[in-house]
């Protein structure tokens, strides 16, 4: 017997997650949901949290985590260095763009290790998250 497709799932008890609201108005009053689906294993990725002496993948787990918490609309009204995000325009990038994303893409920087960023870009109320910047070469940091 074949599943149903998730969309055509309906909710029956208040124990079931309720659908996200993705494809109509604004997604500002949204919390923010983290996606790699665009990150690469070979560099600048999550591999690297585990390169150095400290345990970088949790402060990277507990910025995810503290964001999470927050709306778009709490994210933009925050400081860059603090739970905030730097915009960065996409020909500063120095890295190879994953397919498919256009010039006009903004990049967003969240500090997650130290001032270290994890670099990726919005879709609605998603984060993708494509790199992490742990030697600071993905972008020129003024």
């Amino acid at each position: 017997m074949a599943k149903p497709k998730l969309k055509d799932r309906k909710t029956t008890s208040s124990n079931n997650v309720g659908s996200r609201k993705t494809d109509i108005g604004s997604t500002q009053g949204l919390k923010l949901v983290f996606s790699f689906e665009y990150m690469r294993s070979d560099h600048h990725c999550i591999k690297c949290c585990h390169n150095s002496d400290a345990d970088n993948s949790f402060h990277l787990l507990n910025k995810i985590r503290k964001l999470s918490e927050l709306t778009w609309a709490q994210i933009n009204t925050t400081h860059r260095h603090g739970l905030g995000a730097e915009k960065i325009p996409y020909h500063q990038i120095k890295e190879s763009i994953p397919y498919g994303l256009t010039e006009d893409t903004t990049f967003l920087a969240f500090r997650c290790i130290g001032k270290a960023p994890m670099i990726g870009f919005r879709d609605g109320q998603i984060f993708h998250i494509i790199w992490i910047d742990y030697d600071y070469e993905i972008y020129d940091h003024a």
